[in-house]
């Protein structure tokens, strides 16, 4: 069984605003882990806010609520 030391990466009710507009939502909440050997796709319509969330992960975005943690 895995613990939760083995979450490679775990969002908990995060959301983040547009970056010209703070007010606007465009991501969240989000409550998502990723274990290690998973793969996941993230997909949607433009302006739907993928990029917003991957560049949250990738430490180029911040988020307006909620908790992030990478790597345990």
């Amino acid at each position: 069984a895995m613990s939760g030391a083995d979450i490679l990466v775990a969002l908990e009710g995060v959301r983040v605003s547009h970056p010209s507009d703070p007010g606007r939502m465009v991501v969240g909440p989000v409550d998502w882990e990723v274990r290690p050997g998973e793969s996941w796709v993230v997909s949607g319509f433009q302006g739907s806010g993928k990029s917003a969330l991957l560049g949250l992960l990738a430490g180029l975005n911040p988020f307006s609520e909620g908790s992030v943690r990478l790597l345990g």
